[in-house]
């Protein structure tokens, strides 16, 4: 990483919600997952990412690598749906 693009903040964060502090870090569909990685600039290599396999109801996570999506897990996570 060069050292332009590089800032320290020392501050940390609390979270004060069960939700990603990265938005681009957790998606509920493959679609919207390949869509963020082949045409938003913020995407980067080494980036992991979670998404929600339809079939398990689990988030899987993936590594970004030159554009592509590279599974690195099995179902992590079992949703669980409050009504």
């Amino acid at each position: 990483m060069s050292q332009e693009n590089f800032v320290e903040i020392p501050i940390s964060f609390s979270r004060q919600g069960s939700f990603p502090l990265d938005r681009y870090s957790r998606f509920d569909n493959m679609t919207d997952a390949v869509d963020y990685v082949e045409n938003n600039g913020a995407c980067y290599n080494g980036q992991i990412i979670s998404i929600l396999d339809r079939e398990t109801e689990k988030y899987i996570a993936y590594i970004v690598n030159n554009g592509q999506l590279e599974k690195i897990s099995d179902p992590a996570v079992t949703i669980v749906r409050y009504v």
